[in-house]
């Protein structure tokens, strides 16, 4: 295996990644030309490794949000298959399951999934839309189950990023 190497993901990618997600949930029922034009401004302005990047920072942040509960099922069994459960009925992220299973293990494992994932080699342009899903698939797990209102992690998150911005200015 490869040396684990901290990774810094900047702000304005983060907030680009959630906005994405905002997208995705939006516009879950209606995929169009408009929303993957959307989605190719933020590509083009901070590249697929980067929001890669910035997506299992968001994935990291989300299953470690999680209170893992003495004595009951860890994040692995609890998380994990409800989060794949969802792409697998409707058959949304199908292709990309086996790598969604995995960054989303590496987190309940409280391993850096981008990190996990590179060990394995190079992460491809190909792979962006499964980081992408996970991320929104997880987003919408914790908005739903523990945090009971939609958008919730997104905005929580950006506000973080964002208070973090201003303090280091």
């Amino acid at each position: 295996m490869a040396a684990s190497k901290e990774v810094d993901v900047p702000s304005g990618a983060v907030l680009a990644a959630i906005r994405i997600l905002e997208i995705l949930a939006s516009r879950e029922d209606e995929p169009s030309e408009a929303v993957g034009e959307e989605i190719a401004t933020f590509v083009k302005a901070w590249s697929v490794v980067v929001l890669t990047q910035a997506f299992s920072l968001l994935i990291g942040a989300a299953m470690m949000s999680v209170q893992q509960r003495s004595g009951k099922p860890d994040r692995l069994h609890d998380i994990v298959p409800a989060v794949l459960t969802r792409p697998r009925r409707t058959g949304l992220a199908e292709p990309a399951l086996a790598t969604m299973g995995g960054v989303l293990t590496a987190a309940a494992l409280e391993e850096d999934p981008y990190q996990w994932r590179q060990n394995l080699g190079p992460v491809t342009n190909g792979e962006a839309l499964a980081w992408c899903y996970t991320a929104w698939l997880i987003g919408d797990f914790l908005d739903h189950i523990t945090l009971g209102e939609p958008g919730a992690f997104t905005r929580r998150v950006a506000d973080i990023v964002m208070a973090a911005e201003q303090e280091g200015s």
